[in-house]
């Protein structure tokens, strides 16, 4: 699917009030990847039934310094124990000014010890805490994270000379 057609189905998820907690993301390119991201950041904190881009929380989402939206960016793409520890010791936490806390991971690859802490985040999520993964390709997770989130994948797209 191409970003737009994307945004149109989470939007239509929230409005049946089918948000998932867990969302990987994946395909297209970083830009399509972290332009998906960030919107379902603002349609799960916004009040309309949509993102208004204009709200406190749209405005904070998109500059990146909102405080219920967390970027997790490990060095090489490669997600790591303590990177996991540090959400797990968050995301239980009570959201700050939103109505959902939303961590996003820019992450190829995922550690053996990584994944099976990102896991027991997976199987006992609170009720405000959406995870979201975003990478290029998700042939490099356990099968069994892939299947506990919902998947969307952009369409390739040809590299930028």
């Amino acid at each position: 699917m191409n970003p737009e057609e994307i945004k149109e189905f989470l939007v239509k998820t929230k409005k049946q009030d089918k948000t998932a907690g867990a969302y990987i993301i994946y395909g297209g390119n970083r830009r399509q990847r972290e332009e998906i991201s960030v919107f379902l950041s603002m349609l799960l904190n916004c009040g309309e039934s949509s993102p208004c881009h204009e709200c406190d929380a749209c405005v904070k989402i998109k500059k990146r310094i909102y405080p219920d939206v967390k970027w997790v960016i490990p060095s090489k793409s490669v997600l790591s124990i303590d990177d996991v520890r540090g959400v797990k010791e968050d995301i239980y936490i009570t959201p700050y000014s939103g109505s959902k806390k939303v961590y996003i991971f820019d992450v190829e690859y995922m550690k053996d010890e990584a994944a099976n802490a990102f896991l027991k985040i997976l199987e006992e999520p609170p009720a405000h805490g959406v995870l979201v993964i975003q990478s290029s390709n998700i042939g490099f997770f356990l099968p069994t994270i892939i299947s506990r989130c919902q998947k969307i994948r952009l369409n390739y797209v040809m590299p930028e000379n």
